[in-house]
């Protein structure tokens, strides 16, 4: 048997191959009937202005304008057709009540050759509706935060409204156009184009294919705009009533102000100066409290960031009093005794008191067991222009820690006694051994 099959195995070989060369050729000439499928195949619409010329307007339903299309033709004619030689049309002079146009397919090719043309759906399934408009203002919405020490400052857009057409169902949903804008660490000024999207009243957004608008993008340009904390300067007009002064603690609510503008203004702003005249206390006699709007002492392009765009200052008043000290005579040091002599206290009368003009506020500031005082002995004579000698004299203390608003009134005198004493510090009194 092995040898019968190998056996002019060459002439074998090439009868198979002339018989298959023979069944192709008859094949080609009998040029059989075969079917070709072609998927989504637009569907073209013709006298649509019927429609839009009362008022109205469609929207196609369920995608059915794109269709599956099976030809049948022979295998030349199929072999010379593709996707962009089928036309589906549907003639909207044809629409029926229930809103449905009928498909009609042909071929820009070979047309009366092909057998048979079928698709997937017999009509264009539309949703009708009269036209709405609607007019809306555009908000230019931003996402992110700019660098550290940035802030964002005014948003200009070329168009502010958005007209929009479409279904009535549709245009009656839109309540809001957006244009969204990424300012994640900026920290310069950005332009740029923002798309315009439309959203219901609940936050939904609105995509349709029937609805239209005069624009789709908006040119966007967001300042951004360094951040600063500076304090307010002022000067205080005029003087409180007679016998009452300022404590000196004044303050302004906030103590600080954040500001917002271009960095080259910043750099060289360090306070707000509060004009002259402005915190005037003139014949208070109780703490004056001043509202400044700030905006109007702001340099151009300059504006608070947050919080309240006035700043209050307050100036505590109080009624000018004087009081009496009780001054310790441990408290109570002579300097300079002449020589040959020494010095004391005499009859230290504590009801001989230190007074004092001030403020209540300053006036606790002090306690009268920490006031220091001394006396000049030397200096006393001095300028009484007197020598020194036995016998006691009444001399004025001075005091170095009395608080700078306190005003000493009347001197503090006490009497010092004056001894004269040997060379071993024995005291001598006139006409001794």
């Amino acid at each position: 048997m092995k040898k019968f099959l190998l056996n002019n195995i060459g002439w074998k070989l090439l009868s198979v191959f002339i018989a298959v060369l023979l069944w192709l050729i008859v094949l080609n000439i009998s040029d059989p009937v075969d079917t070709q499928t072609y998927y989504n195949v637009p569907v073209e619409f013709i006298n649509t202005d019927l429609l839009t010329s009362e008022g109205k307007v469609y929207e196609v339903l369920d995608n059915s304008n794109q269709i599956t299309v099976r030809i049948s033709a022979k295998r030349s004619i199929l072999n010379g057709l593709s996707k962009d030689n089928i036309r589906a049309e549907a003639d909207f002079t044809d629409m029926t009540l229930s809103n449905t146009v009928a498909i009609r397919l042909s071929s820009t090719k070979n047309n009366n050759e092909i057998e048979n043309m079928s698709a997937s759906a017999e009509f264009v399934r539309l949703s009708v509706e009269n036209v709405s408009r609607k007019q809306l203002v555009i908000d230019v919405i931003t996402t992110g935060t700019p660098e550290d020490n940035y802030v964002l400052g005014d948003i200009d857009i070329d168009q502010n409204l958005v007209r929009l057409t479409g279904p009535n169902s549709v245009v009656s949903r839109v309540a809001v156009a957006q244009a969204v804008v990424d300012i994640t660490g900026m920290h310069e000024t950005i332009s740029t184009s923002a798309e315009l999207k439309f959203y219901d009243s609940e936050g939904n957004q609105v995509v349709s294919d029937s609805l239209t608008s005069n624009i789709s993008y908006v040119n966007v340009v967001a300042s951004i705009l360094t951040s600063k904390e500076i304090e307010c300067s002022y000067n205080i007009s005029g003087e409180p009533a007679e016998g009452y002064a300022m404590t000196g603690n004044n303050s302004t609510t906030p103590g600080k102000i954040v500001v917002v503008g271009p960095e080259t203004t910043l750099r060289n702003l360090s306070f707000i100066a509060i004009p002259d005249g402005i915190v005037d206390v003139t014949g208070a006699t109780d703490n004056v409290t001043i509202e400044v709007p700030l905006a109007q002492y702001l340099p151009s392009g300059v504006r608070i960031e947050e919080g309240p765009s006035t700043v209050i200052v307050s100036v505590p008043i109080e009624k000018i009093e004087t009081r009496t000290l009780e001054i310790s005579e441990e408290n109570i040091v002579l300097n300079n005794i002449p020589d040959g002599y020494e010095a004391e206290l005499a009859a230290y009368d504590e009801h001989n008191k230190l007074k004092l003009t001030g403020i209540p506020s300053v006036f606790a500031l002090i306690e009268a067991d920490k006031l220091e005082g001394s006396i000049d002995v030397g200096s006393s004579f001095e300028e009484a222009n007197i020598e020194a000698a036995d016998g006691v004299y009444a001399m004025k203390v001075e005091y170095s820690n009395i608080p700078d608003r306190l005003i000493q009134t009347e001197d503090h005198l006490v009497v010092v006694q004056l001894k004269k004493i040997d060379v071993e510090g024995q005291e001598q009194t006139e006409g001794g051994n």
